[in-house]
């Protein structure tokens, strides 16, 4: 397990993985697919159209998978990506 991935995994350890709508390793999966993506966007080896492309498939597929998931109110996206709001309050 790399660094990004334990960062990811003691992010969502909180969460219930039996009130998810997923499993749990298919999240950390996810966020991991976003946040390499994130990083090849910074080093300017995609471009930003690019990332979307490849992050909307990505959530595209996981939905199909588990229709269950609405990636707008997931708890685990949530933790991972707190709304700038949810910071404000937290400063």
């Amino acid at each position: 397990m790399n660094a990004l991935e334990y960062e990811i995994e003691e992010t969502l350890k909180e969460l219930d993985a039996g009130k998810l709508p997923y499993n749990k390793k298919d999240m950390i999966q996810l966020i991991l697919f976003i946040e390499k993506r994130k990083y090849s966007f910074w080093e300017g080896t995609i471009s930003a159209k690019q990332l979307l492309h490849k992050v909307n498939t990505k959530l595209d597929q996981f939905k199909t998978q588990y229709p269950a998931f609405d990636f707008l109110h997931d708890p685990a996206l949530g933790a991972y990506y707190p709304k700038a709001s949810d910071l404000r309050r937290s400063s």
